[in-house]
């Protein structure tokens, strides 16, 4: 474990606090990483009715092309935190895809076995009305393989246990203001 790492960015402070995290572990067991953005789908549903309809043509190509930027932007970012740590990593955009469905394509295509990101941390009415990505994956983990173990690191505002098991899966969650993300991973259960 901890050999292939996917790190999810939002660019949020989150996002950054996973990146951090990333930096620890590649440095701790040599790992390779990627840097995981995703922007989702733009909704196409304009116009309608007794008005008539528009083409919605150039402003989602407009809208996609802002996505795209912003992307390259937080990933560029990114990338620039693991050179000044001197770790190499690769990154990857991948636009139209829900946070959750992109992490887990690309865990799955790339061979990851450890995912990194972040979760807010709510509870209740709070994750019904806001969502949350890191509750939707942990509900998708699963085994990629008879053979293959994927961990998720989740990094937390809110404080927690260090970790959580969901059948074969390990799930560890990484409080702020406590150890740091690599002294938790050191005594995360194998």
């Amino acid at each position: 474990m901890f050999k292939s790492l996917l790190i999810a960015t939002d660019g949020s402070e989150l996002g950054d606090k996973a990146v951090a995290a990333g930096v620890e572990l590649a440095k701790a067991h040599g790992s390779k990483i990627l840097v995981l953005t995703s922007t989702d789908p733009v909704a196409t549903g304009i116009g309608a009715g007794g008005f008539g309809t528009f083409d919605a043509g150039p402003i989602i190509v407009q809208l996609e092309e802002d996505y795209a930027e912003q992307a390259k932007n937080l990933l560029d970012a990114a990338r620039q935190k693991l050179d000044a740590a001197g770790i190499t990593a690769e990154t990857l955009h991948v636009p139209r895809h829900r946070p959750a469905d992109a992490i887990l394509e690309a865990a799955k295509e790339r061979g990851v076995d450890t995912i990194i990101m972040g979760s807010h941390g709510r509870r209740g009415l709070g994750r019904l009305l806001l969502g949350s990505q890191a509750s939707e994956v942990l509900a998708r983990f699963k085994r990629t393989g008879p053979d293959r173990q994927i961990g998720l690191c989740l990094l937390s505002e809110a404080h927690g246990p260090a970790a959580k098991s969901f059948g074969q899966q390990s799930v560890l969650r990484l409080a702020f203001g406590r150890r740091s993300a690599a002294e938790r991973l050191r005594s995360a259960p194998p």
